[in-house]
């Protein structure tokens, strides 16, 4: 038995469930149920009681259905009561609060500060094995509370939420406590939705100004080449794909994060040759890079050949969203592989056999042994980095841009 007098119901919910006795929920006194939103009534030990009378636990004197659910709730974590309490509509208990009402109830503990004392001395003389249906008890129970509101200040043996007046000078120091879902939340409940339009927009936006911009493209291609006298005919004949002025050369990288060459490390390592793992680096949040390359071209004179700089400006990109159309796939001079098939699952050619007889493949590792099972059997070419060896990354990097050179020759966008 515990050391206070608690209220009926719930000192006879308590010897219930410390004595293993069935304890049963109806709808009325002869229907039983298992949902505890239907029920009326609670069964313990032959008496009944009104499921939503009143208990004296708390000052806010929570209902015999409150805390009953708290204590079948009592194996579950504070998120799945949480969420149980809201899809039930059952108001629920805080947790240092609920910690003690089970333990209390379990008879881990004989007392409880959050059982309300004036209510016990004004319950003291009710029988702990009687029911609480009847009218009389009922109108009994609402005398007690108004003789309780009446005395509230007369009998207040307690203050600072159950502390003795003796040790008033601790509750001084006490602060209050939140817990994990009032810290992570705050004050009040922010709906971000707003964000998820704005980025629709936003989307829609851009890929419309991408498919103007397109159609200004080929409007313009065609007038050059009326103007050239290129006729359908003739364009039929030519095999190799060229890439007109203004269209800037792409190169795909992988978009893993895990990759040797990423979003971060890629422009350090096209143009300075410097090689920082993806790891040592801050993400950047971006589809498309670009960087500029210079490269030596020689052109042929009336006296002789004379070596001249040419600028190219490439695109760096980690996938093919942007591909609104298949000629975009004419622009492709390297794509930089990870060994991984999935990569290409989104490419217009996804099969690493013919995505390479179509474009140029590279791959870059951290050593040159021990290569992907992929990497030995596709058609690409194989550089390899170093973190501890800067002139081999140099190295690695003008011989990618040797590689890029001569497919840009090869598709015309570099004359020689």
């Amino acid at each position: 038995m515990s050391k206070v007098n608690a209220s009926n119901n719930l000192q006879a919910l308590k010897d219930a469930i410390e004595n293993n006795k069935t304890i049963s929920l109806m709808t009325t006194p002869e229907e039983s149920t298992n949902d505890i939103t239907k029920a009326s009534i609670v069964k313990m030990d032959g008496n009944d009681y009104l499921i939503d009378e009143a208990t004296n636990f708390t000052k806010n004197n929570l209902s015999l259905r409150v805390v009953y659910h708290c204590w079948l709730n009592k194996d579950t974590s504070a998120a799945d009561y949480l969420n149980d309490c809201k899809t039930k509509n059952i108001q629920n208990v805080a947790f240092l609060i609920r910690n003690d009402l089970i333990a209390w109830l379990s008879g881990t503990k004989d007392d409880s500060r959050y059982i309300d004392e004036e209510k016990q001395t004004l319950l003291k003389s009710a029988s702990i094995n009687t029911g609480g249906l009847n009218d009389q008890e009922q109108a009994q129970d609402v005398d007690m509370d108004n003789e309780a509101d009446v005395n509230d200040s007369a009998n207040d043996d307690f203050d600072m939420d159950g502390l003795n007046k003796d040790s008033k000078h601790i509750g001084v120091n006490e602060r209050s406590l939140t817990d994990h879902n009032s810290l992570m939340r705050g004050s009040k409940l922010v709906d971000f939705n707003f964000l998820v339009d704005q980025t629709e927009q936003l989307v829609k936006d851009l890929t419309k100004e991408i498919s103007v911009l397109a159609s200004l493209e080929q409007s313009q291609n065609k007038k050059a080449n009326q103007s050239n006298g290129i006729n359908k005919n003739t364009a039929q004949n030519i095999t190799k794909p060229t890439i007109g002025k203004g269209k800037d050369p792409v190169i795909l990288i992988p978009s893993s994060a895990s990759s040797v060459i990423t979003m971060a490390n890629v422009r350090e390592f096209l143009l300075n040759g410097q090689f920082i793992s993806s790891s040592d680096v801050v993400d950047i949040d971006t589809d498309i890079i670009k960087i500029s390359k210079k490269f030596d071209v020689t052109k042929q004179n009336e006296q002789s050949n004379v070596v001249v700089g040419q600028t190219l400006r490439f695109n760096v990109v980690n996938n093919t969203r942007l591909f609104s159309k298949p000629e975009y796939w004419d622009r492709v001079v390297a794509i930089i592989v990870s060994g991984q098939e999935w990569q290409f699952q989104d490419y217009k050619w996804s099969n690493p056999d013919e995505l390479f007889k179509h474009c140029n493949g590279v791959y870059f590792g951290l050593n040159d042994k021990n290569l992907p099972e992929n990497i030995e059997k596709w058609n690409v070419h194989r550089y390899f980095l170093d973190k501890n060896r800067a002139y081999r990354n140099i190295e690695a990097s003008n011989l990618f841009w040797d590689n890029v050179k001569k497919v840009c020759v090869g598709k015309g966008i570099i004359k020689e």
